[in-house]
C-alpha cells in the first residue's frame, strides 16, 4: 500500500499543469469584424460602380404551342455557335491577334524602316518576306481551327429533333426549334434546349437522364413531369394551350435551381422548379420517350449562360519569348537613344569647319578637306 501511495504522489508531481487556452483578445476580434466591414463595403462599391451582378428582369411568358403569339416575345434562336471568326470579319480580326506578338511588331516596324533608302540599305525583300510567312502561316492555323468549330457546330445545329408542328410529330433541326414548341425526346438522346417535362413513356412521370457534360457525372438522376399533364394522351398533348412563367433573374447560371410556373389548359396554377426541367446537354437514359415544351433556347439555355466565348490561348513558350522581344526592342530603343546623344556630342567637339582633322573625309558635304 505504501509502494502504491509513493508511485501515485510521483506522478502527481511529474505531470505538468495543462494551460488553458485564452480567449483572443478584444483588439483583434475588433480589427477582423472591421476588416470584414471595409471588405463589404468594397464589394458594394464594386457592384454599384462595374455591375457585376445582373439586375432582376421580366423574362417573357412563354405560350405552349403556339408559335404566333411567341413571335412577338423576340425569343432567341436555338442556333449554337462557339466559332471566333465569321467570313467577313475574319482577316481583321486574325491580324489583330496575330500583331500581339511583339515580335511581330518589331519585324513590322524594321520592314517599314527598310522602305526608306537615306536609313538604311538593305533590300525591303529580306525583312518584308519573311514576316508574311510568319504572319501568314499563323492566320493558317487560326483559321484551321476556327473550322473544326464551324464543323462541329454545323454537326450540333443540323442534329433532327421531333417537334409538333401542324397536327404530327416532324423532325425538326436543333437550330429551327423555338421557344414553346413540343418536342420529343427519344432514348439515348441528348436534350437540345432547356425543356418542361410535360409527359414521359412511366406511368408516374418520371425519367432519368446523365448529365457527364454539365457536370462531369455519370450517375443517374431522377426528374418528373408536371402534375397536370401527367395523365394526357398524345392527342391531348397536340391539342395542349397554356402558359410558362420564369420567375426573376431567369435566366442564369445556377444549373441547380429554376424557379417558375405552369397554367396549363385552364387548370390551376402549378410550381415548376429544376426537378420538372431537363437542361441542354444531359442525355436521356433508361427512358422510352419525354414529351416537353422548350422553356429556353440558345444563349438563355443555362449550358450557354455558363460556356465563355473562346480565347486565343498562348504557350509558356509563346509568353516567354514575347517577353523577351520587349527586353530586345527596349535595349535596341535605349542603345539608338545612346549612340545619337554621343554622335551629336562627337560632332558637337570634333568637327570643325566642315572636316575632321585627322581623316581627309568630307563629313558635312561642304567640300572641304
Amino acid at each position: 500500500m505504501e509502494d502504491d501511495s509513493r508511485a501515485s504522489a510521483e506522478l502527481e508531481a511529474n505531470e505538468k499543469p495543462v494551460k488553458k487556452v485564452e480567449n483572443p483578445e478584444p483588439e483583434n476580434q475588433e480589427q477582423k469584424k472591421s476588416k470584414k466591414r471595409i471588405k463589404s463595403r468594397l464589394a458594394d462599391w464594386k457592384k454599384k460602380m462595374f455591375k457585376t451582378e445582373p439586375e432582376d428582369r421580366e423574362y417573357p411568358t412563354v405560350h405552349i404551342n403556339d408559335s404566333h403569339a411567341n413571335s412577338h416575345n423576340n425569343f432567341p434562336s436555338n442556333r449554337l455557335v462557339t466559332s471566333k471568326y465569321t467570313l467577313i470579319g475574319f482577316i481583321p480580326k486574325v491580324l489583330i491577334i496575330q500583331f500581339f506578338y511583339s515580335w511581330n511588331i518589331f519585324f513590322l516596324v524594321m520592314a517599314i524602316i527598310t522602305f526608306i533608302p537615306d536609313v538604311t540599305p538593305v533590300n525591303p525583300a529580306t525583312t518584308v518576306i519573311p514576316l508574311i510567312f510568319v504572319v501568314g502561316v499563323g492566320c493558317c492555323k487560326e483559321g484551321w481551327e476556327d473550322f473544326k468549330r464551324h464543323k462541329a457546330d454545323r454537326k450540333v445545329n443540323l442534329k433532327t429533333f421531333l417537334v409538333f408542328s401542324e397536327g404530327s410529330w416532324k423532325e425538326v433541326p436543333s437550330e429551327n426549334i423555338k421557344v414553346g414548341d413540343l418536342i420529343k425526346i427519344e432514348d439515348g438522346q441528348e436534350i437540345p434546349v432547356d425543356l418542361v417535362i410535360l409527359k414521359t413513356s412511366a406511368e408516374d412521370g418520371a425519367c432519368h437522364i446523365t448529365t457527364a457534360n454539365l457536370d462531369g457525372e455519370g450517375n443517374l438522376k431522377k426528374k418528373e413531369s408536371l402534375k397536370s399533364t401527367l395523365s394526357l394522351s398524345d392527342e391531348d398533348i397536340g391539342n395542349l394551350k397554356g402558359e410558362l412563367k420564369s420567375s426573376p433573374n431567369e435566366p442564369n447560371k445556377d444549373m441547380s435551381k429554376y424557379e417558375g410556373s405552369a397554367e396549363i389548359g385552364g387548370a390551376d396554377i402549378e410550381a415548376v422548379d429544376i426537378r420538372n426541367v431537363l437542361l441542354r446537354g444531359s442525355k436521356l437514359a433508361n427512358t422510352e420517350f419525354v414529351i416537353g415544351v422548350t422553356l429556353f433556347a440558345g444563349p438563355d439555355t443555362k449550358l450557354a449562360q455558363n460556356m465563355t466565348k473562346p480565347k486565343h490561348k498562348r504557350s509558356r513558350v509563346d509568353t516567354l519569348v514575347n517577353r523577351l522581344t520587349i527586353y530586345i526592342i527596349i535595349a535596341h530603343t535605349l542603345i539608338c537613344i545612346a549612340l545619337a546623344i554621343a554622335s551629336s556630342q562627337w560632332h558637337e567637339h570634333n568637327v570643325v569647319d566642315g572636316g575632321v582633322w585627322y581623316l581627309q573625309v568630307d563629313v558635312e558635304g561642304t567640300g572641304a578637306y
